[in-house]
């Protein structure tokens, strides 16, 4: 049922209405008269009722339009998605970084792990030294999760060859 169908109900049933308020004007039988009134009774819950339908579908073409929107977002970060691959930048701290055949003029940088998987891309920024300066946390700026790496470990892109030994660790296949 569309709107214009809605609409279309809705008319008739005033001019259902409007018939019967006729039909009341005239000088009819009591029994013509009462017959008439629960016929204009039954009228006004029918138009009720469709305007109750004719707000559902209102609320169900906003949550269609939404629900486009959010699958338009999730095939955008989904081509997104692919660009990127999980590495531990360090023991036990790991970030999704720029796979080596991306063709891309953006700098190399580490994603958050936890605000990818949720569908953000949220850039690590180092935030603070820790212990007397070796080590140096990367924070996200949106849900505030943190990886420590020495000092001197770099944000770099990987090779193909970098790439594929850490591919075949990850899978058990130990390449040294």
């Amino acid at each position: 049922m569309d709107g214009t169908s809605i609409f279309g109900a809705m008319q008739a049933l005033q001019f259902g209405a409007q018939t019967v308020n006729g039909l009341l004007a005239l000088k009819v039988s009591s029994e013509v008269q009462t017959k008439a009134i629960e016929l204009n009774s039954q009228i006004i819950a029918a138009q009720g009722h469709i305007m109750a339908i004719q707000s559902d579908y209102a609320a169900t073409i906003e949550e269609v339009k939404l629900l486009k929107e959010e699958i338009a977002r999730m095939k955008s970060i989904g081509g997104e998605r692919e660009k990127y691959i999980l590495h531990q930048v360090e023991r036990g701290a790991f970030a999704y970084i720029l796979k080596p055949s991306v063709d891309s003029s953006e700098p190399a940088h580490w994603l958050c792990v936890q605000c990818f998987d949720n569908g953000h891309k949220k850039i690590l920024s180092a935030n603070k030294r820790v212990t007397g300066g070796r080590e140096v946390e990367h924070q996200c700026p949106h849900c505030k999760n943190s990886i420590t790496v020495h000092h001197r470990r770099r944000i770099q892109r990987l090779t193909e060859d970098e790439l594929k030994i850490q591919i075949d660790n990850i899978e058990g296949r130990r390449v040294d």
